[in-house]
Formats: C-alpha cells, sequence, structure tokens
C-alpha cells in the first residue's frame, strides 16, 4: 500500500512539474527514472546493513522507517504544485477507451508489459537464492549486489529505449523483449551450474530488458493517448507492468514439477511467443 500510494503521488507531482516547465511528456520517464534509482539503492543499503551490521533483520527496516520519517518532513513543506486544487480523479473516457483498445496497445504493448517487473524480479528475487551456497557468508550483501546491478542497469537502459523507439516498428519494445528472454537463458544456465558469474551476467541482461520495455511502454501510451487521458492510460500499462511481480510467485507454485533452469527456460520459450506477436503486429498498427 505504501509503495502504490508513493508511486502514485510521486508520478502526479512529477507529472505536474514537468507540464508547469513545458516538458510534459517528461513526467513518466523521469518517475521511472527515479524508481528505478531508488530500488537500486535501497536494495544495495539493505544488503550491506544485512551483511555487516548487527540484527540484520530489524536494523534495515528501522532505518527505512526513519528516511520515510524524514521524506514525510520534507513534503509536508512543499509547495503544492496544483495551486491548492485536488487532482483530477482517475477516469476511463472516450479517449482511454479507444487507447486501451487501439490494436498497438493490445499487441505491442500488452504481451511485453509483463516483461518489465518479471524480469526485474527473476534476477534479483529468484536467481540469488538458487546460488546462495556459492557465497557462503555474504547471501544478504549479494542478494543487494544483484538486486541493485539489476535495478541500475534498467536505470541506464531507458534512456536508450528513447533512441531505438520507432512508432512504425516497435523496435525498442523488440530490442526489450529479446534482450529479457536472453537474461532467462542465462538465468537457467545459472541455476544449472550453480554458477554466481552467470547469475551477474543474467542480472546485467534482466535489468536492460526491464528498463527498455518499461521505457518502451511508456513511449508506446505517450504516442497512443492525447495529455489528457494519459494518466488514466498509464494507470492501467502500469498495472499490466506490475503483474511481473507475480513471476516469483508463480516459480515457486510450481518448482515442485519441474527444476528451476527448466521454469526458466519455459519462461524464455514463453517470451518467444510474446516476441512473435509483438513482432507480427506491430508494423501493421502504427499509432
Amino acid at each position: 500500500m505504501a509503495a502504490g500510494f508513493a508511486l502514485s503521488a510521486g508520478t502526479r507531482w512529477l507529472r505536474e512539474l514537468c507540464a508547469a516547465a513545458g516538458r510534459s511528456g517528461a513526467g513518466e520517464r523521469r518517475a521511472a527514472y527515479a524508481t528505478g534509482a531508488g530500488l537500486a539503492g535501497g536494495a544495495l543499503a539493505a544488503g550491506m546493513l544485512a551483511e555487516w551490521l548487527p540484527a540484520p533483520t530489524v536494523l534495515p527496516c528501522l532505518v527505512h522507517a526513519a528516511l520515510a520519517l524524514l521524506a514525510l518532513a520534507a513534503t509536508t513543506c512543499a509547495p503544492e504544485t496544483t495551486g491548492g486544487t485536488a487532482g483530477a480523479p482517475l477516469r476511463l473516457g472516450g479517449w482511454c477507451r479507444r487507447t486501451v483498445g487501439h490494436p498497438r496497445f493490445v499487441w505491442v504493448v500488452l504481451p511485453a508489459s509483463p516483461a518489465v517487473f518479471g524480469a526485474a524480479t527473476v534476477a534479483y528475487v529468484v536467481l540469488p537464492p538458487l546460488v546462495a551456497d556459492e557465497v557462503p557468508g555474504y547471501a544478504p550483501l549479494f542478494s543487494g549486489v544483484v538486486a541493485a546491478l539489476t535495478l541500475s542497469v534498467g536505470v541506464v537502459a531507458q534512456p536508450l529505449a528513447v533512441r531505438l523507439h520507432h512508432a512504425r516498428t516497435a523496435r525498442a519494445t523488440l530490442a526489450g523483449m529479446v534482450t529479457v528472454i536472453g537474461g532467462l537463458l542465462v538465468g537457467a544456465l545459472a541455476a544449472y551450474g550453480d554458477s554466481v558469474a552467470l547469475v551477474l551476467v543474467a542480472a546485467v541482461l534482466l535489468g536492460a530488458g526491464y528498463g527498455l520495455t518499461l521505457g518502451s511502454g511508456l513511449l508506446e501510451i505517450a504516442r497512443l493517448a492525447p495529455p489528457s487521458a494519459l494518466p488514466s492510460t498509464a494507470f492501467l500499462h502500469q498495472g499490466a507492468a506490475y503483474s511481473g511481480f507475480l513471476t516469483p510467485l508463480l516459480l515457486a507454485v510450481t518448482a515442485g514439477a519441474a527444476p528451476y533452469p527448466a521454469l526458466l527456460t519455459g519462461m524464455a520459450v514463453v517470451g518467444l511467443l510474446c516476441l512473435w506477436v509483438t513482432a507480427r503486429f506491430s508494423r501493421g498498427n502504427p499509432p
């Protein structure tokens, strides 16, 4: 709940500040950069606290709570960006419904959306415990490093999505999906061989795929929806992307039926199917 409140309010705040500065399309991207940087820094800090300081299951939570109190104090003193009026409520109006029903949203944006956080969570939730025995005594720190590496690469990769993006080919989305598939296959090899080095390689690839798919999805939404419908449409896109957070749970539930290398390879096969769908329909449905 806290993450949802903070992300939605922070994104709205950045959107209003960017619009006031004449950069109305930059709010969503800057919010994505800020979120990725915060997730990466928080994971690394938590891993270091848990590794080297006492009370590893308590101290990271207390530090986080103290930082939240500081953020609360700073936020209460910040000026209102909407001139003291409440923002418009979320409405699925005609433009939003038209955008969500557009073939490009259905066949290009949606198939790639679960890969955003699915790739990230596979990298920093699923893979580190599989090789924890290979880093005895440093498992918390290793998990924090993998999480920070994944999300930092994702932040760096998002501007690359802007360079690759092309409205008629969806090449940024396709590049992100190919990178995610490659990361899943490397992750499967890492799980099969208990390789710490391959986990780090997989984290880089999956982090890059996370950044590219997130950045390209925001760009697709910005091209499909007018500014008035952008918040509602972006909200729906975020919901589809957040479904990727269920990936570790799905893998854990099915782990009794097959080993993790096979499950990760199966995810890569599903990714190939989604890649085919996106590539098949991207050229024929320009915004």
